[in-house]
């Protein structure tokens, strides 16, 4: 392929982008997460905090801290949001996030699993382990690091 066709094909990052990314294992880019998406991502995240006030334990979809009330939730883990609520699946599936893992990875790329932790000002329980460790790139031993939202 050459540069301008892998330009071409491109949709978030530019070449330059990428080859950082193959370079040192990962990008920080800055508004790729734009004040719309992250109103409607909080908001479905609201919306089970919300019904987490009905619950007293944990069930399949909601993981709750032991600490956890209908007057203060504390929820510690959604497990498969895109399963969940339709924002977080156009998010994952049909959204920018999906289009820069094509970008990094090529295309086809499959969609695994999602979770989505919460992480509460006042502190909180950690998530219980799930057994896996960090992802890699094929050629590094540094960990990828993700973060949705405005950068510093």
């Amino acid at each position: 392929m050459t540069d301008t066709a892998r330009a071409q094909d491109l949709e978030i990052i530019t070449p330059q982008q990428k080859e950082t990314y193959e370079r040192d294992g990962y990008l920080v880019l800055p508004g790729l997460i734009h004040g719309g998406w992250l109103g409607r991502l909080r908001e479905a995240s609201d919306h089970f905090v919300e019904q987490s006030r009905a619950l007293t334990r944990s069930d399949a979809v909601l993981d709750l801290e032991p600490d956890h009330t209908a007057e203060n939730p504390r929820l510690r883990r959604l497990t498969s949001p895109v399963d969940h609520h339709p924002t977080f699946e156009e998010f994952s599936l049909r959204g920018p996030v999906a289009d820069l893992a094509i970008d990094l990875l090529g295309s086809p790329a499959r969609y695994h699993h999602s979770k989505l932790n919460y992480k509460w000002s006042a502190g909180g329980c950690p998530p219980p382990p799930t057994g896996r460790k960090a992802a890699t790139p094929p050629s590094s031993t540094r960990p990828i690091c993700s973060r949705i939202g405005p950068c510093p």
